[in-house]
């Protein structure tokens, strides 16, 4: 997940002379010691229950997460 948001972050950040890599890497280790796995599964499940049915799940989105190109 942290490798997805890094660019998405880094075109978010403002441009300027500031250490770019190292507010990246800090904001990642802080994320990542936070982040608790079980728990984040456990609140998301409901909204893909909610949003999307079984067949969308195992089709659709599945594939999506499963392809490398994306």
């Amino acid at each position: 997940m942290i490798g997805n948001m890094r660019p998405m972050m880094n075109s978010s950040l403002p441009p300027g002379e500031y250490p770019r890599k190292k507010l990246l890497d800090l904001f990642s280790e802080r994320f990542q010691s936070k982040l608790h796995v079980e728990q984040f599964v456990n609140l998301t499940i409901p909204i893909y229950d909610k949003y999307f049915t079984q067949d969308e799940i195992e089709g659709t989105l599945l594939n999506f997460y499963q392809n490398p190109s994306r």
